[in-house]
């Protein structure tokens, strides 16, 4: 998921490269990892172009979420990095069916997001 968070790495396949060098890994007889870079004063100077990019395809999905009264304070854990965004609005509600009886919603401006890896 931090992949996620850096910006244009690897967001099309003309832009993302690995990058080794021979002590990464051996083989079971010790042989060492053909190179996929020129080592040159501990810089990786080349890389070998990704052959495909499978894309995230689903949004985020609310994992928990927990509600401190005292602190004023209602944590919401996503299962991936998520980026706030100007419309948000999140209701809270006293049933989890459509039938609920009192709700609270949050606006964008009442939001003060984070991320924790």
């Amino acid at each position: 998921n931090d992949l996620k968070l850096l910006g244009q790495l690897c967001k099309s396949s003309g832009n993302c490269y690995v990058r080794v060098i021979a002590s990464f890994i051996r083989d079971v007889y010790g042989n060492s990892v053909s190179s996929v870079t020129d080592a040159v004063a501990s810089q990786l100077t080349t890389g070998l172009l990704v052959d495909n990019i499978t894309f995230d395809g689903q949004g985020p999905i609310i994992s928990t979420f927990d509600l401190d009264l005292n602190a004023n304070l209602l944590t919401v854990t996503f299962d991936e990095p998520v980026i706030q965004r100007s419309e948000l609005s999140l209701t809270l509600a006293n049933s989890s069916s459509s039938n609920f009886v009192s709700t609270y919603t949050l606006t964008a401006s009442q939001w003060d997001g984070s991320y924790t890896p």
